[in-house]
This record gives C-alpha cells, structure tokens and sequence, in this order.
C-alpha cells in the first residue's frame, strides 16, 4: 500500500496537466463518454482526469468542411462548456487558408451558442509545420 501511494505521489509530481486528442467529430455524447472512461480506474483514474486539461483536435488531414459538421462543433462545444481548452490545430501551408477560417467560425458559433456560462475557457488555434528534417538532406535543401 505504502509503495503503492508513494508510486502515484511520484508519478504525479512528474506531470503537470494532460492534453488528449478526442475524437470530437463524433459529436457531444462521445466526447463525454470519452472524457468518463478516463475516471473509471479508481483513484489513479480520478487523478487522470484531474489532471486534463485540454483537448485537441486536428484538422490536418481533413476535407474542407470538416470544421463546419454539426456534430464536431457539438464535441467541441461539450469541451468548453466542461471548462477545458479547445484546441484545434490546423496546417494552413500545407492543407491551406480555409482550415484556419473554419476553425475561426466554428469557435465563434459555439461562443454564441453558450452565452452566459461562467468560468474561464479558452481555444488555442495552432499552427502545424510541416518539417523539412524528414527526408534526405538533397530533398531538404532543394524545399528550402
């Protein structure tokens, strides 16, 4: 028993916050039931999801529109309103302007939609660069 506290004490005192991608295009309900799964190991997974604070969604490699679905923008309203940060990351060189302008908007409609809630929420809208490291050096120089 004694090892056993000491072992989370030590675990825990290494980490400082939790950021998990979700699948937040599955809507509200998945979202949640998500987030649940995370408590349901007794007091390691009470700790676990203490200690989440974010969620993150990627963009990346999704079609135009995908920001724009009822049901994403119903998983990422769930988030917020559960007063955890939102982060949408996207890849305007390579996936181009219209992820950054979707996620924008998506933001705004679910501010609107929750006028009145209290507590302090926030989105964070990154920015994925791409690498140039990943290939040979011939390939590299020559993207440079």
């Amino acid at each position: 028993m004694y090892m056993d506290l000491q072992r989370r004490t030590l675990v825990a005192s290494k980490f400082v916050r939790i950021v998990r991608w979700a699948l937040m295009n599955l809507g509200a309900l998945a979202v949640e039931w998500f987030y649940e799964l995370l408590g349901a190991e007794g007091e390691c997974g009470v700790e676990r999801k203490r200690m989440l604070t974010e969620f993150r969604y990627q963009v990346l490699d999704k079609p135009s529109g995908t920001i724009g679905e009822v049901r994403l923008r119903e998983g990422i309203g769930w988030a917020w309103k559960k007063v955890l940060v939102v982060e949408i990351e996207v890849d305007t060189r390579s996936g181009g302007l219209w992820q950054l302008e979707e996620a924008v908007k998506a933001i705004q409609e679910v501010v609107k939609d929750s006028k009145g809630l209290g507590g302090l929420r926030a989105f964070v809208v990154s920015q994925f660069t791409y690498s140039y490291t990943h290939g040979t050096n011939d390939t590299a120089a020559a993207n440079f």
